[in-house]
């Protein structure tokens, strides 16, 4: 590309941001520990940051990132900087409880503790505890966002969202409800990446997306260093001879990473959402020769995970554990948008405060998904609805509302089933005595996934075509594919400690699971309750 494209992006977008002041705040009022004693805070080591230090504020700054890049600690300085120059609320949301109590008390009070202006400024006396924080007129709150209780109990100035990738994604869309009301209104979010399409990358990809681009000194090649990886990490020698560097794709010329500049693929979006995609690949902590070590030896899916995440900063995606891809959901859909009834189908229900409801019909070949939709455990009439429009034939949660369940089977006998994840193969059975006796299926819940993962890569299920929905059901059908992704693997102990791979649990899946749901509806329905209807919608 021409080096004047560059030159010119770089400069306009420094000006157009540009505040000359939080840098020089930090250097003056900021002390940081190395090497046992407290220094004024500097950029040394990380010229990457200048550009980001000197950012305006923006409406969404987002931050997908390779570990151990002082990004978190960036954002914490930009709140209190922020709070000291201003009245207002900042709230900082971790996944756990947990890191808000680390967080709070190893980073936040060791940053306030090492500053006489900071020091001073604090309201001790209005409060000092793991949760608030009182500088001024300036609040700071730590929420975990396991519920939502806590994510929409307080109303914010500024957003700052940590980890995102391990949080709840649900809870997280009602944190930016807090700003409704303000005039400030900003969000920071930031993460090291998991897997394609989601959490941070979902936003990264969102934004006006910069990535750190080297000028090679030979050629004049303008680098794009994360994008350009692993081809431009080149090597000699062997053994503990091998030297690696970041070298020019075209000339293999050693760049020197640390004098880049960032640059948008999307400019005509900064005005709004600004994206940065920090990396290893041109810190001053890891050197390309660890880099290029641990590309050779990355084996194990395990180890491919944490070269891309932690070291070059983007996502990973290994087929065995997250088989449901964006790939497959695209190749899923077919020429039908969704169904307002149906002669019958079959319906999966997973259960929660909100309840997430698939309506498929059975086409001959393939389920179609016809229908999907939230609703609120305690719409009992709406699951009524639902299951009469469409004739479904449902299996539903056991837990954690059993007694809605209950209701279910009882009022539409011979319509559907409750179901446990226990035991291995699928088991059908009842439970109850007498009127209150209802079906039950229990079955293993991996094993369960893995099978519809199978039929689904194979084109057992086919998906609406997203143009042919209506916007209400665009949105609902994007939350489904969202959620479906998200069931994915991790390895855990059995009870003889060995490893297996199990879907992961307590993470926003939920219409994954109600396709499961409905999956395990087909295969004990399937034969008894489908009538000899072609077609079934109507």
């Amino acid at each position: 590309m021409d080096d004047s494209v560059f030159e010119i992006a770089s400069k306009a977008f420094q000006k157009r941001f540009v505040t000359a002041d939080f840098l020089e705040w930090c250097q003056r009022y900021i002390r940081i520990p190395i090497r046992g004693a407290l220094v004024p805070f500097s950029l040394e080591g990380h010229e990457y940051m200048r550009e980001i230090f000197a950012l305006g504020e923006v409406p969404r700054l987002t931050f997908q990132k390779a570990a151990q890049m002082i990004i978190s600690t960036y954002c914490l300085l930009r709140s209190l900087y922020l709070m000291d120059r201003y009245a207002m609320k900042v709230v900082y949301y971790f996944p756990t409880d947990e890191d808000v109590q680390d967080f709070s008390q190893d980073r936040c009070n060791t940053i306030i503790d090492n500053s006489d202006h900071l020091s001073e400024k604090m309201r001790y006396d209005r409060a000092d505890n793991l949760g608030l924080k009182q500088m001024g007129n300036s609040s700071l709150y730590f929420r975990g966002v396991w519920t939502k209780r806590k994510v929409k109990s307080i109303d914010a100035d500024m957003l700052v969202k940590d980890e995102i990738d391990e949080a709840d994604q649900e809870n997280l869309i009602f944190a930016e409800d807090r700003l409704l009301h303000s005039h400030f209104g900003w969000i920071l979010e930031l993460s090291q990446p998991s897997r394609p399409d989601y959490g941070i990358n979902r936003s990264f990809k969102a934004s006006d997306q910069r990535y750190w681009h080297v000028k090679c000194p030979a050629c004049g090649r303008w680098n794009n260093v994360v994008e350009s990886f692993p081809r431009n990490l080149m090597h000699k020698g062997k053994g503990e001879k091998l030297t690696a560097w970041v070298g020019c794709t075209h000339c293999r010329r050693k760049l020197d990473t640390t004098r880049g500049v960032w640059v948008p693929k999307y400019p005509d979006r900064s005005k709004e959402h600004v994206g940065f995609l920090p990396s290893q690949l041109f810190s001053s902590t890891v050197t390309p020769t660890f880099i290029y070590n641990k590309l050779l030896k990355a084996v194990l899916s395990s180890e491919k995970k944490n070269l891309w995440i932690s070291i070059v900063g983007v996502p990973y995606r290994d087929s065995e554990m997250c088989p449901f891809t964006s790939e497959f959901v695209t190749e899923a859909e077919g020429k039908h948008g969704f169904e307002k009834r149906a002669h019958s189908s079959f319906m999966g229900i997973d259960v929660g405060d909100v309840c997430h409801v698939s309506v498929w019909g059975w086409t001959g070949a393939r389920l179609r998904l016809i229908h999907c939709e939230e609703v609120l455990a305690d719409d009992e009439a709406r699951f009524h609805h639902l299951i009469e429009t469409f004739n479904s034939f449902f299996v539903i949660d056991a837990m954690p509302y059993k007694n809605l369940s209950k209701r279910l089977c009882l009022k539409y006998p011979g319509w559907g089933a409750m179901q446990y994840f226990k035991g291995a193969a699928l088991t059908e059975k009842t439970e109850g005595d007498d009127e209150y006796e209802v079906p039950v299926v229990m079955h293993d819940r991996t094993e369960s996934i893995d099978e519809m993962a199978g039929l689904f890569k194979e084109g057992f299920f086919e998906f609406p075509n997203p143009k042919l929905l209506k916007p209400g059901e665009s949105e609902v059908y994007e939350r489904f594919t969202g959620q479906l992704k998200n069931l994915e693997k991790e390895k855990v102990p059995d009870k003889h400690g060995y490893e297996q791979a199990v879907y992961k649990k307590k993470v926003a899946n939920h219409f994954g699971m109600s396709m499961n749901s409905a999956f395990i509806a087909f295969r004990i329905g399937k034969g008894h309750f489908v009538p000899s209807v072609d077609p079934i919608f109507g």
